[in-house]
């Protein structure tokens, strides 16, 4: 068996498709499953096969001619402007982002937040902390916590206890700033809406290029406009409202 730690990243483009480096450092040519671990992340163990499969795999992805992708969103432009190589391997490569602590706080707490308002007015507050532990069951595998907290049970546990008191805290937060009961302007419109607009091409270099994103949360604001909510899950919760002007037909529609 072989330890292959997180740097593989780091050396995705520098290897040659053909090329592989086995030891402690590093392993050339890595594949998507590997290549995006964090370098808190403990070395993998994989057989001498593995490894070859998976330069094998690489040397393919390397091949492969680069196509401008037929959409992007907010995030995959600003993961260009600010890392290149990082739009390279999530964008154009297709290579799958491992599971992480924040990404997943926010994801489970999203899915809280969205489910909340299936429920009747009533029961939203008493019943918050509920649907976060009902989103966690139906989000929750052996794998993906294995992989958030270790594989020893007994700091596994204690760390999907502190990480799950995390979550609770920012639900906290979240009451502190509106009641789900009662939201300021109304019911949502709607949950979870995907927006696109196409942009033109430009000067015969960019092809013309649809931007998709979704929101959060549309709430209506009277006389005809609407609030874009976003959820912000960092250490605090914070909820941006950004106000647009549009005609209420246009959201109902």
């Amino acid at each position: 068996m072989l330890a292959i730690p997180s740097q593989a990243f780091t050396m995705l483009l520098l290897s040659a498709p053909h090329a592989r480096v086995c030891g402690t450092r590093r392993i050339a040519a890595a594949l998507p499953h590997v290549a995006r671990f964090s370098t808190t992340r403990p070395a993998m163990q994989l057989r001498e096969d593995e490894v070859d499969a998976m330069a094998r795999a690489a040397a393919l992805k390397i091949a492969i001619k680069l196509v401008m992708p037929p959409r992007l969103s907010p995030t995959a432009v600003t993961a260009f402007k600010e890392c290149p190589q990082t739009f390279l391997f999530q964008n154009m490569w297709k290579l799958p982002e491992p599971p992480s602590k924040a990404l997943e706080k926010g994801s489970v707490v999203h899915d809280t937040l969205e489910k909340l308002f299936d429920l009747p007015p009533a029961e939203r507050r008493d019943q918050l902390h509920h649907t976060l532990r009902k989103a966690w069951r139906e989000r929750r595998n052996d794998a993906l916590v294995t992989s958030l907290f270790g594989e020893i049970v007994e700091t596994r546990k204690a760390g999907e206890r502190e990480w799950g008191q995390e979550c609770l805290h920012l639900l906290d937060n979240y009451l502190a700033f509106e009641d789900p009961a009662a939201p300021p302007t109304g019911e949502p419109l709607a949950r979870e809406a995907w927006a696109s607009a196409i942009l033109a091409a430009a000067d015969g270099v960019v092809p013309e290029l649809k931007m998709v994103g979704r929101i959060d949360r549309l709430d209506c604001c009277g006389e005809g406009g609407i609030t874009i909510v976003d959820y912000k899950t960092g250490r605090e919760f914070v909820v941006i409202f950004v106000l647009v002007t549009f005609l209420h037909s246009l959201c109902t529609s």
